[in-house]
């Protein structure tokens, strides 16, 4: 999740699944600005998973308009990524949330 915030992008299906990550957000990580974005259809191997059946959604550090320019390629890197690894602290601990929640169920 972002700078000032995260997205939660979505394509055609599971905006149930967003809206349960944005809540996680609120409840885990208040500081965290959470909103929601649209990426068409296969912005990411997350649409793979939706043609199975899975419920999806893809949290993201930032809008599609101010997303980073090297995600996915040979410049995908720690380095630059400002040497922080501030974007991957956040998912961590969403990630940990979501599990916390779905062992309760």
């Amino acid at each position: 999740m972002a700078r000032a915030g995260g997205r939660a992008r979505r394509h055609r299906g599971s905006p149930g699944h967003a809206s349960r990550l944005a809540r996680l957000a609120g409840a885990y990580l208040p500081s965290v600005k959470v909103g929601t974005d649209k990426c068409g259809y296969a912005c990411s191997d997350h649409a793979s998973w939706h043609a199975q059946g899975y419920p999806v959604s893809m949290p993201f550090e930032s809008s599609s308009a101010r997303d980073n320019p090297y995600i996915h390629t040979a410049k995908d890197t720690l380095e630059n990524s400002g040497g922080q690894t501030t974007h991957a602290l956040k998912f961590a601990r969403l990630a940990a949330a979501y599990l916390v929640e779905l062992s309760s169920q």
